[in-house]
């Protein structure tokens, strides 16, 4: 990933692997493919431990690449009315999404729970209506 991201880098300031994916893969590509397309490919892969490679581009123009996080480690919340928290419970600031992090309802009652809910669902994209105010996970 580090060499494709040399070879095809326009804009970024560098990379920063806090990751490997453990994942053997040919070193040789057919017919012609986007550095992009193939650092996408690559993150699609994930881990040999089975969890997915995230990318991230920090305020420093520095590309970032993790393992996602293990469910149940720095797990995100959400309320009933759809407020979403850290894994600390601080309410997150407007245009802040959970975007690369696990998602649980928040004190949601469930009998023989303890009143908290203990599904989890991995977020991988939202999409902000700053009109309406509503943010929508996927």
């Amino acid at each position: 990933m580090e060499d494709i991201f040399a070879a095809g880098n326009q804009f970024l300031s560098g990379i920063s692997m806090q990751a490997s994916s453990g994942v053997d893969t040919t070193p040789y590509q057919q017919g012609v493919v986007s550095c992009y397309d193939e650092l996408l490919r690559y993150l699609r892969l994930g881990t040999s431990n089975k969890r997915l490679l995230l990318a991230l581009v920090k305020p420093d123009r520095k590309l970032v690449i993790s393992e996602q996080a293990e469910r149940g480690s720095e797990d995100y919340f959400m309320d009933a009315a759809g407020n979403c928290y850290d894994q600390y419970h601080n309410s997150l600031m407007a245009g802040i999404t959970p975007v690369g992090k696990w998602l649980r309802m928040k004190e949601m009652p469930q009998p023989g729970l303890g009143g908290r809910s203990q599904a989890a669902a991995f977020v991988e994209s939202a999409v902000l209506d700053v009109e309406r105010g509503r943010l929508e996970l996927k």
